[in-house]
C-alpha cells in the first residue's frame, strides 16, 4: 500500500507501507494491502503504521524489563507485570511509526491511503512523540484562550456602541 498523509502546509509521509493501525469513532482498526475501499473521520491521536519489509528483528533478553503490580491481584495469588519504559523502547517492532494527527480524513482506494488533516507530527519514539503532542496541545489552548479574550472584547465592545448609539437617539 502506498501511505500520503497530507496537511495544509504540505506532505508529511509518503511512502510504501504494509500495515497502517488507526483510530476513529468507531476505535482502532487496522488496514492491511487487500482491505476494502474505505472512508473514515479519524480521532485526534497516534496513527501507526509500518514499513513494507521490516528489518531483521534480532531478540534480545528481557532481564530487569518489567515491574511487578501485585496490589492489582490482590487476593487472587497473581500478579501483572508492565512493560517498563525501556522494555518499550529496546522491544519495539522494527519498522514502526508513529504520526500524531488532529483528526482528519482517511481514504483508502486501491492500494492508495490518504490522509488529510490539520497537522501532523512524525516520529519513530512514541515517548518524544507524547512529548511532542502535549507541546502542541498547550500551544493550541493557548491560542485557543488568546482568541477568546479578543473576541469577548470585541463583543463588548460592540454592545458599548449600540448602547451609545441609542442614548443618543433618544430626546
Amino acid at each position: 500500500m502506498n501511505l500520503r498523509i497530507a496537511t495544509p502546509t504540505g506532505i508529511v509521509v509518503e511512502r510504501g507501507v504494509s500495515k497502517i493501525l488507526a483510530c476513529d469513532g468507531n476505535g482502532l482498526f487496522c488496514l492491511l494491502p487487500r482491505h476494502i475501499d474505505f472512508v473514515t473521520a479519524l480521532e485526534t491521536g497516534i496513527l501507526r503504521y509500518f514499513d513494507t519489509q521490516p528489518p531483521q528483528v534480532v531478540l534480545q533478553p528481557l532481564s530487569d524489563s518489567f515491574t511487578v503490580d501485585s496490589e492489582s491481584f490482590r487476593g487472587t495469588g497473581g500478579s501483572l507485570f508492565y512493560p517498563t519504559a525501556r522494555a518499550r523502547r529496546e522491544h519495539r517492532s522494527p519498522g514502526e511509526h508513529w504520526v500524531a494527527l488532529d483528526g482528519g480524513i482517511l481514504v483508502k482506494r486501491g492500494d492508495e491511503v490518504s490522509v488529510a488533516a490539520w497537522w501532523a507530527y512524525v516520529s519513530d519514539d512514541p515517548d518524544v512523540l507524547g512529548k511532542t503532542m502535549r507541546d502542541a496541545f498547550e500551544l493550541h489552548e493557548t491560542l485557543e484562550r488568546g482568541t477568546r479574550a479578543a473576541l469577548a472584547g470585541l463583543e463588548s465592545n460592540l454592545v458599548r456602541r449600540f448602547l451609545t448609539i441609542r442614548t443618543e437617539q433618544q430626546p
